[in-house]
């Protein structure tokens, strides 16, 4: 299996999304009504691996990819062994991007003449991440048994990172995930040409005296 997309949806999935996927004929592994996110993509990254995907593409219920995208996520030459790619959405609050990069300023210009850049971070609404990545990171993890007899690695679940000063930094769970394929050995690259919006419901209540 050349790619996997895996979603967690807590409530449901975008129309949108449902046919750009649809689209792409590419397998997708989604769970519904779990509110533990970190675990859920946890699991749903273990299922991909062991139905044999070569790359695992995290898509949130709520990201709506450009067309094309999720086709370029699934051939694109810089997902491998060694890289993770990741595209770029507009956080709920739409005041930043989903990603953070090592050098903003380099990834500014980066953005701007429409060619990759390294990030540090990113989160885990639109990104392709080969399976021997994702292995590697995996080795170093845990297996945790649950009373139901699922097996999964916490390779979401949140961590908090300490420094040499004894300063700690809490990662959540995309956070967590990249922290951990950048310690086993993965660069994360974030193309800016593929893109994503992200849906946001708003709730208008009318003020009565």
């Amino acid at each position: 299996m050349k790619a996997a997309i895996i979603t967690p949806a807590y409530r449901g999935v975008d129309h949108r999304l449902e046919r750009a996927v649809h689209a792409t004929g590419l397998p997708w592994l989604v769970l519904h009504q779990h509110s533990d996110l970190p675990r859920v993509r946890s699991v749903l990254i273990e299922q991909a691996l062991a139905a044999g995907a070569e790359r695992v593409i995290l898509l949130d219920a709520d990201t709506v990819p450009s067309v094309g995208v999720l086709r370029t996520l699934a051939e694109a030459d810089g997902v491998t062994p060694d890289c993770a790619v990741w595209g770029m959405y507009p956080l709920r609050e739409g005041d930043r991007w989903s990603v953070n990069p090592e050098d903003p300023v380099e990834a500014d210009l980066a953005i701007r003449e429409g060619r990759s850049f390294r990030v540090r971070t990113g989160g885990l609404g639109l990104c392709a991440i080969h399976r021997e990545s994702l292995a590697r990171a995996g080795a170093k993890l845990p297996t945790i048994r649950e009373d139901t007899g699922l097996e999964w690695r916490p390779f979401c679940v949140p961590m908090v990172h300490v420094d040499e000063h004894e300063v700690g930094t809490y990662y959540a769970d995309d956070g967590s995930l990249c922290m951990r394929l950048r310690a086993s050995g993965t660069e994360l690259w974030c193309d800016p040409r593929l893109r994503a919006g992200h849906v946001v419901e708003t709730v208008l209540t009318a003020l009565r005296d």
